[in-house]
């Protein structure tokens, strides 16, 4: 949208702790801003607006607001006319793996334009929450993800990602590579993430040790020098990392 030449706001809540809130509560007026290369995952030219919570004296005004998550859903359904014509990215079915699985539930039955990333979530508006949306699939950046040279290897190398979410099936992904080196196949595992710097745990855990990429700043190059892609997770909202993955056969 800023190449077309849009105006482009990006807003995010301050971390607030509960004592923070109890004690002091809204005693800071104002809101930071962070330089665009605080996003580090993708090439951002936007700054990043903090703002104390989400409140109508914190945000410009514009045409549109969009929210991208059903904690902020609340907030920008809240916000008066002139903050914008309201979207909701529906990105996931959110209640399946939050705690407060109700609130979440009731932003998607909120009166938002909805735009939804996968067919899965567009039948869960319409039969569950009867909510029309958009369907707007997440495409793959060719300009990122592509094979140069596609590497193959004996033994096989089987690569994944580790979060910390449960949902993220990471546990589950190296079960199943157990499961397969008990059966007499050789794997190497080749695993990136950027939810710790500190393998070890992950050794300990897995009972064996592997190669580990925290942050890695070129994927493509470690999605290509993999023969298989394992996609463990309970659900997803799209899956785009396996998208890539097949980007770079």
């Amino acid at each position: 949208l800023q190449v077309m030449g849009c105006e482009v706001n990006l807003v995010i809540p301050a971390p607030q702790p509960k004592w923070y809130r109890r004690i002091f509560g809204d005693w800071h007026k104002g809101g930071t801003i962070l330089s665009p290369d605080s996003i580090d995952w993708f090439e951002n030219k936007i700054p990043v607006s903090v703002a104390p919570k989400l409140h109508s004296r914190y945000m410009p005004k514009a045409d549109i607001l969009l929210a991208s998550s059903w904690q902020t859903a609340h907030s920008a359904f809240d916000m008066p006319a002139d903050v914008g014509r309201k979207f909701y990215f529906v990105q996931h079915h959110e209640c399946l793996w939050t705690r407060d699985k109700e609130k979440a539930r009731q932003t998607y039955r909120l009166p938002f334009t909805k735009i939804v990333v996968s067919t899965w979530l567009k039948e869960i508006m319409l039969n569950v929450y009867q909510q029309e949306s958009h369907l707007f699939v997440n495409p793959v950046d060719r300009q990122q993800f592509f094979c140069a040279k596609k590497q193959w290897n004996r033994p096989r190398k089987v690569c994944l990602l580790h979060h910390d979410y449960d949902w993220k099936g990471f546990a589950e992904g190296i079960q199943a590579v157990q499961r397969v080196r008990s059966q007499g196949y050789d794997l190497e595992v080749v695993v990136f993430g950027e939810k710790t710097d500190d393998p070890s745990p992950l050794f300990k855990s897995a009972g064996f040790e592997f190669e580990y990429h925290y942050r890695p700043k070129q994927l493509q190059l470690i999605y290509s020098a993999c023969d298989i892609y394992l996609c463990p997770s309970w659900y997803e909202g799209l899956g785009l990392p396996a998208m890539e993955a097949m980007a770079c056969r």
